[in-house]
């Protein structure tokens, strides 16, 4: 048997605590069966409850057998354990994959559905899972032999990164539990290094070192502002150079709003190749000035179109073009990091804005693949829509889920009810 260090223990009459190790260190092929040597084993980071059902179905029947004990002493149980049990990508897994790559976006810790399912078979109704640095709210329902279960999936933030916080339960009693997240915002000596990185700072841009940390996250006024600094860079140095495919990259770089409600509109047989030609940039095939006048005279159309969209909307072009994919793209880890609480730092404005984008995008009726990001031979504004169609139906997918910042399980009737009621959100939510 495999030894764990899963536990359940009563810290007040009443109440069960587990605490479920889901740790898995897979041999590596060849392993002998007596090896104590850390080498031989795969790390448990990628692994979570997938491998749960595998390697470790003996703890699976004991919370089985621990939630019907519960039940039948009058206990509440509540479980936590550093993984998530359910999907906390709100169900997108699939687009991140198709637009970002696989293994990419840590979708190798996403529970598979069939995991999820095994799980709220043994009867679990709350999990508190660590694990993401996500804030998020899964929920999972099946009907099996007649039975329904349900599982909720808390997914607590980290102190430690954007948006920091934790969450707190109070047991209401009548399978009802009320969550409230806490958002950190003070911390004493936050800044007691800030000498130290102000060092490291002119020491890489004296070295001439390239994509050099902002020396503004030094300025930050508290802790909370030091965190959502974190998250811009982070953006910035990391998640955009190492998980973003290229042609998406180069069209984030070179675009604000405006142009991309333009792009939503634009309906051109012009292709990526003419067009660069046309502009005397790099193409295998020879272009004429023709094909830029014809691009044009499309994009002035397409212009003329999202001016009148966006006035339908109470919205103007103006107001798109103070935001660029650069902004976007921090928005979009804001979201998937934080879900609702990021909306306090996402202008109030823009969210219409990326609304209304979304639900354009989303209306292109096509199931086309770019073959290579050097396809040159496909319209320009299908290039577009493929992509950022993608893009903001994930957006919009992580600032619509289930509520996340204060709410009420009902585990008996299987129920998310939202104490707090974001605006935000349900602007978003809105077609």
């Amino acid at each position: 048997m495999v030894p764990d260090t899963t536990y359940l223990v009563e810290p007040i009459e009443g109440v069960w605590l587990m605490a479920i190790d889901a740790n898995v260190y897979r041999p590596k092929a060849g392993t002998p069966d007596n090896s104590t040597d850390g080498n031989d084993f795969d790390g448990s980071s990628n692994a979570g409850y997938n491998m749960m059902l595998t390697h470790k179905q003996h703890v699976i029947e004991w919370i089985t057998d621990t939630v019907e004990a519960a039940k039948e002493q009058n206990k509440v149980l509540i479980s936590f354990s550093h993984f998530p049990m359910t999907d906390f990508y709100n169900g997108a897994s699939e687009e991140i994959e198709d637009i970002f790559g696989e293994g990419n976006f840590q979708l190798k810790r996403v529970p598979e559905d069939d995991t999820s399912k095994a799980l709220a078979q043994t009867g679990l109704g709350i999990h508190v899972g660590g694990h993401m640095h996500f804030n998020d709210t899964g929920k999972k329902q099946y009907h099996i032999g007649g039975e329904t279960y349900t599982l909720f999936n808390i997914q607590a933030p980290s102190l430690a990164g954007y948006i920091p916080a934790y969450k707190v339960l109070e047991i209401k009693g009548a399978g009802q539990v009320e969550v409230e997240t806490v958002i950190i915002e003070e911390v004493p000596r936050f800044n007691e290094l800030f000498e130290h990185y102000a060092e490291e700072h002119a020491h890489l841009t004296a070295s001439g070192k390239e994509n050099v940390w902002t020396r503004e996250i030094l300025d930050s006024k508290d802790y909370y502002q030091l965190t959502d600094w974190h998250i811009k860079e982070l953006t910035r140095l990391r998640f955009l150079p190492s998980e973003w495919p290229q042609d998406l990259k180069n069209m984030l770089f070179n675009m604000n709003g405006k142009d991309m409600l333009i792009l939503s509109q634009l309906e051109t047989d012009i292709t990526v190749c003419q067009l660069k030609a046309a502009l005397d940039m790099p193409c295998a095939d020879a272009y004429s000035q023709d094909d830029l006048n014809e691009f044009m005279k499309d994009w002035n159309e397409a212009k003329t179109k999202a001016t009148l969209l966006a006035q339908e909307h109470g919205l103007t072009l103006i107001e798109f073009a103070e935001w660029d994919g650069t902004e976007l793209a921090t928005d979009f880890y804001r979201l998937r990091n934080a879900d609702e609480l990021a909306f306090r730092d996402i202008k109030q404005s823009r969210l219409p804005q990326y609304k209304l984008l979304s639900n354009e995008l989303s209306e292109m009726e096509t199931e086309v693949r770019l073959p290579t990001e050097s396809d040159g031979h496909t319209p320009v504004g299908q290039v577009f829509k493929v992509r950022f169609g993608t893009l903001f139906y994930i957006l919009d997918r992580f600032a619509t889920g289930e509520a996340s910042d204060h709410f009420l399980i009902d585990t008996e009737m299987g129920e998310i009810i939202d104490l707090k009621k974001v605006a935000d959100r349900e602007a978003m939510q809105q077609q």
